[in-house]
């Protein structure tokens, strides 16, 4: 086990399983369109959660109890409305479809966040709205664990 200090990856925890990617290139994101962050860069997939796109599927044999968190970076200068949300499919009874945060004018991060059960099969995808009049850069980042059987 990781000393204190250390980082901790999901390969040193026993039930292991989970992914982060990021969005390191500039991601234009239109104004009043609600778009599905495309993820470029994979730092860690234990399991086999992602291959590409926009979409982190639950690999078979891995059903359990998981924490995800979304982040986004994108300058809102003024904005009536913005959100975060991340969208989780799941054919475990009760588990609702969306998480969303709203988002004030001028901030800077967009952050959400996801604690329940998934099982093999269901999907989790990121989005963002943004409502400024113009297109909008953003730079991203996403962390999905089972955190217990």
């Amino acid at each position: 086990m990781p000393v204190a200090g250390n980082v901790v990856r999901a390969s040193d925890i026993p039930i292991r399983g989970g992914v982060t990617l990021r969005r390191v290139a500039n991601q234009a994101i239109s104004t009043t369109t609600a778009t599905l962050v495309s993820w470029d860069t994979q730092d860690e997939d234990v399991g086999g959660y992602w291959a590409s796109g926009t979409t982190i599927t639950i690999p078979t044999d891995y059903d359990g109890i998981y924490v995800a968190t979304f982040r986004g970076g994108m300058i809102l200068t003024a904005s009536p409305r913005s959100f975060a949300d991340l969208t989780i499919v799941s054919s475990v009874t009760g588990v609702p479809g969306d998480f969303r945060h709203d988002i004030g004018a001028s901030e800077a991060r967009l952050t959400t966040h996801y604690s329940g059960p998934l099982a093999a099969g269901d999907t989790v995808q990121a989005t963002v709205f943004q409502q400024t009049g113009s297109t909008q850069q953003l730079t991203a980042w996403i962390s999905l664990y089972r955190v217990s059987l």
